[in-house]
């Protein structure tokens, strides 16, 4: 043969891999004795033009579904006198010694060779899993493959293990995608050759391993198993060629926590091979797992011993070609070194077996691990010295890790082991030896100096930074400290110290007391400690989900004042805002915009200062809770403006009545009222709102009270304006200008017009209700508070304003006079849908509980479940919607239905006849007296609600007829103009 070598793989879609596999090969291929031969099997991918470029040996076989086949193809085509496998996934690591075997004279005795593999695992982990396999064969013309998958060689003897190595990246555990699709090709193979032979061990024991490495474990667990019976159904002699099964039942058995099988397990394979190191591994991790330590340390230390044997090429594995070794990498070895130190650590009274394992820490090559695992031997031994020359010895960037390191073993000395140590460490001329120094002198002042202004104690723990910040604190130097330190630095102090140490209202106390200077310095260091209380309060608030409450706005106030202050200083006020939206500190660049919009707050440019605070938020968003608080300030004080010069704008008016309202919006009564009576020539409405809500009722004049910080000032401007102007005040809901209704007192001695218009929950009283409404419900339980405010508001107001019989049975008694005025309904917002056709089939039923108790939606709900059953129709529960989009689902409704327990109608069922919708709504008997006869609402309790619902559903024709009725009753009773008018006369005769 004129080649002494034929290099053969068989491939398909492996672009991502063979340019690395082939440019391992490369020393080999550019020698004149080495040929590579490729058989493709089907690629779509780049693999057939990647491997052109190495080789023109090239050949297309389509697969067949049997790896043996494809495998006896390929090596058909070699001429050279030894064969090489290898696949796209697989990369040789060592050209030059098996260039080297192929020109000895060792590989003349023999007619196979094997190599060493790595299974790379887990690239994260570093995890490998390592055998020996034959892949270097005498071409003869008797060597080929058998199996239909994991197809093994049929070789001739003599065998030479070779130091020749492999790297295999085809099962990496990070690679999802790959291991699915290995998973799905190899478990349906070997499950369909199982079919044909159910006790073959092999195929068995490959099938639970795909089931392992696809985390099935269970599945891999009882697999194994059944390759076991196999096995032992075998004769003896057949068995020790069956090794691997025991090392792969052993390792799923340790996953699966049966840790007594494990060690039956290993025994038994161990009498068939004494150098199974996997089987050491195992069980002496089974040991330690039951806490049968002598027995496991006894184990681990064979363990030991075989692995340095196999990295000194000491353990002959030439019999171990089927068989994968899970524990011969070094992390592995490094990992159960450390566990065994760590358990004698934790038990002294095992110090006896540590000897033996000290030989094995020289040759840990992590410096690291090396480091940790002799700490604790120099401890168990007392060794104080060794451990300082330890840390002598070692790199400087290795010192801190292993300092808070040994600062946690520190923990666990006795009170003359840690004086030992404290005073050895001292003598060391660095930061942690002066640290000790520190903690064995009663007086620490000059020590504390020299530390500060030597080291930077953040490159400790947080341990050791919180140990130190408590001496600084002992001896008031702190402050003086963080002059000195970055503010990142201060920010991860002051941090610990309050995750850890609970000192939140020490630094709280800190800024309140000892930044009084406005120097840069100080300036700095607020704003650092200010910056970690701030975003530590909303990070307490979002963990235990509690709604933000600004109790912090005096150090708020003063880290942002502090903050401008230090730009300022930083930067040249004439150039931030040139230079602000580019600048990278997002803290720096938060303050800058703050200054610009100070500025504009200051001169009173309100809007553009919303536009700075908006920008703010979106630069550090952390403090959006803080600056919408200073948003709400403006919009207040945007909206008390508003308010106050419209207020001058009616003052300017001669009109002969000037009329307010305030200060709450009842189903859009107050806002339907002021615009009806500003239809009268001689009349001024104008409405203030102080509690808008997701309604959105289109009021003109809107001042959120609940954010406004000083209530107090910002109504009294309000009361004061409001004072000059107006002649009748028609307030509702029991609210006024002023908190706790305290503008009454004052707007009776000024002579003014005083009505409250009360609207239902405001005053009702359930002992009364139940007398006139057995469904009767109440949003307030308190009788005595209601009973208390009637009595406080008829000692100031005369008049009160009520919508219905019912209401007058709670308000009487309480004032001089009490008008009887129907609710108010502009009839123009209300109009029906000229379009709309009620639906024979599928109607739509709507419910707009804006109050789910007291209008019965859980009778309604449980009804509708009901009809479902047997009626097919749409339901819609109109919630959290404006009051406009609300109206448009009204516009589409068939039904409509309001409340169960009132007895008496709402606005809702006013704006539904409106708009010629038949209603269903509760009407009491005590109602029924009081309303006209010709009232069109169809009436309902939470007992026949039910009953209710399916009559209109299945009447098609009563529905047109109380919808035409309901809007012919509106217009009769409450439109808007007529109740203006009633409302007008009513104020007119107390003038």
């Amino acid at each position: 043969m004129d080649k002494k070598l034929s290099i053969c793989m068989i491939v398909k879609d492996e672009e991502k891999n063979l340019r690395r596999c082939l440019d391992s090969l490369k020393p080999l291929l550019e020698t004149s004795y080495t040929e590579l031969i490729i058989v493709d099997t089907g690629s779509t991918d780049q693999t057939i033009k990647i491997a052109k470029e190495y080789t023109q040996r090239v050949y297309f076989h389509e697969w067949n579904g049997n790896f043996s086949d494809m495998r006896n193809i390929s090596i058909s085509y070699a001429e050279g006198e030894w064969i090489f496998i290898i696949d796209a996934d697989e990369e040789l690591e060592t050209p030059s010694e098996l260039m080297n075997l192929l020109t000895s004279s060792e590989i003349n005795s023999c007619n196979t060779i094997r190599v060493r593999e790595k299974n790379l695992l887990s690239i994260k982990l570093n995890k490998y899993v390592y055998h020996v396999q034959e892949r270097l064969f005498r071409n003869n013309g008797t060597f080929h493959y058998k199996g239909t998958i994991h197809n093994q060689p049929i070789y001739q003897h003599p065998v030479l293990t070779a130091d020749i190595w492999l790297m295999h990246y085809g099962y990496i555990n990070e690679d999802k995608e790959l291991m699915e699709k290995k998973f799905k090709r190899t478990a349906s193979m070997l499950r369909k050759e199982l079919e044909k032979d159910p006790e073959h061990v092999y195929y068995r024991f490959q099938l639970a391993r795909s089931y392992m490495m696809h985390n099935e474990d269970i599945i891999a667990l009882e697999e194994i198993e059944k390759a076991y019976q196999s096995m032992k159904k075998q004769a003896e002699e057949l068995v020790i060629h069956r090794y691997y099964v025991f090392g792969e039942y052993a390792r799923m058995s340790l996953n699966a926590k049966k840790f007594k099988q494990v060690i039956e397990i290993c025994k038994e394979g161990l009498t068939y091979n004494k150098v199974y190191l996997d089987l050491y591994y195992y069980m002496g991790h089974a040991y330690f797992a039951l806490e049968e330590y002598e027995d496991g340390l006894e184990t681990l230390k064979r363990y030991m011993d075989l692995h340095e044997k196999y990295h000194k090429n000491e353990l002959d594995l030439s019999n171990f070609t089927a068989i994968e070794m899970y524990s011969l990498d070094k992390d592995t070895r490094n990992n159960t070194l450390d566990r065994i130190v760590d358990l004698i650590y934790k038990d002294s009274n095992l110090i006896y077996a540590l000897t033996p394992y000290k030989m094995f820490l020289d040759k840990i090559e992590n410096q690291a691990l090396k480091a940790k695992l002799l700490t604790k031997v120099f401890i168990l031994e007392n060794k104080v010295e060794e451990l300082l020359d330890l840390y002598k010895n070692m790199e400087e960037e290795q010192r801190h890790p292993y300092i808070n390191y040994l600062e946690i073993l520190k923990n666990d000395f006795d009170e003359d082991q840690l004086e030992r140590f404290q005073i050895n460490f001292s003598t060391n001329e660095d930061a942690y030896g002066l640290l000790n120094q520190i903690r064995i002198t009663d007086n620490k002042r000059k020590l504390l100096t020299e530390f500060i202004n030597k080291y930077d104690i953040i490159k400790f723990s947080d341990e050791i930074i919180i140990e130190f910040v408590k001496y600084l604190i002992e001896y008031n130097y702190l402050n003086r400290f963080f002059k000195k330190t970055n503010s990142e630095v201060i920010k991860k102090i002051v941090k610990v110290l309050i995750d850890q140490e609970e000192k939140e209202e020490y630094f709280l106390q800190s800024l309140r007391n000892d930044f009084g200077f406005n120097d840069f310095q100080s300036n700095r260091v607020y704003i650092a400690i200010a910056n970690v209380l701030l975003l530590s309060r909303i990070e307490e608030n979002k963990r235990k989900k509690e709604d933000f409450v600004f109790n912090l706005k005096e150090i708020f106030n003063r880290y942002i004042e502090k903050g401008i202050e230090n730009i300022r200083y930083t930067f040249n006020p004439n150039h931030i805002r040139l230079i602000y939206s580019t600048h990278e500190n997002k803290e720096e660049k938060f303050l800058m915009i703050m200054h610009l919009y100070k500025l504009q707050y200051i001169e009173g440019n309100q809007k553009l200062a919303m536009k700075y605070l908006k920008e703010a938020g979106e630069t550090y968003p952390y403090f959006s809770h803080y600056l919408s608080i200073l948003a709400n300030e403006i919009k207040s004080e945007i909206q008390k403006k508003g308010v106050i010069n419209s207020i001058l704008e009616v003052k300017s008016q001669s009109k002969e009545l000037k009329i307010l309202h305030g200060t709450i919006e009842i189903a859009n009564q107050m806002n339907t009222l002021v615009k009806a009576q500003n239809q009268f020539s001689n009349v001024s409405s104008f409405g203030i709102n102080y509690h808008p809500s997701y309604l959105s009722y289109d009021n003109a004049h809107i001042l959120d009270i609940n954010k406004v910080e000083d209530r107090d000032k910002v109504t009294m401007e309000l009361f004061e304006a409001a004072n000059e102007t107006f002649d009748v005040f028609h307030f509702h809901y029991n609210t006024s200008l002023l908190p706790n209704l305290a503008d009454l007192p004052l707007l009776k001695e000024n002579k003014k017009k005083i009505f409250m218009h009360h609207w239902g929950t405001d005053v009702r009283r359930l002992s009364i209700a139940n007398k006139l409404n057995p469904y009767a419900k109440s949003k307030n339980d308190n009788e005595e508070q209601i009973i208390k405010q009637l009595h406080y508001l008829g000692s100031y107001i005369d008049d009160c304003i009520i919508a219905d019989a019912e209401l007058y049975e709670y308000v009487k008694g309480f004032y001089n006079r009490v008008h009887i005025v129907r609710q108010a309904l502009n009839l123009s917002e209300y109009t029906p849908n000229p379009e709309f056709e009620f639906r024979k089939t599928k109607p739509v039923i709507v419910h707009a509980p804006t109050s789910s108790d007291f209008k019965g939606t859980k009778f309604v709900n449980a009804a509708i479940e009901e009809l479902k059953l047997n009626y097919d129709f749409e339901y819609k529960l109109v919630q959290n919607m404006s009051h406009e989009e609300a109206k448009r689902v009204y516009q589409e409704a068939d039904i409509i239905i309001d409340q169960l327990h009132g007895g008496g109608y709402g606005l809702f069922a006013l704006e539904a006849m409106a708009m010629e919708k038949p209603v269903i709504s509760y009407i009491s008997e005590f109602m029924k007296d009081y309303y006209p006869e010709d009232l069109p609402i169809l009436s309902a309790n939470p007992d026949n609600i039910k009953e209710k619902i399916e009559y209109l559903i299945k009447d098609v024709d009563l529905r047109n007829i109380l919808g035409k009725k309901g809007i012919k009753y509106v217009e009769k009773y409450h439109n808007d103009l007529d109740i203006a008018q009633q409302l007008i006369q009513i104020y007119k005769p107390t003038v």
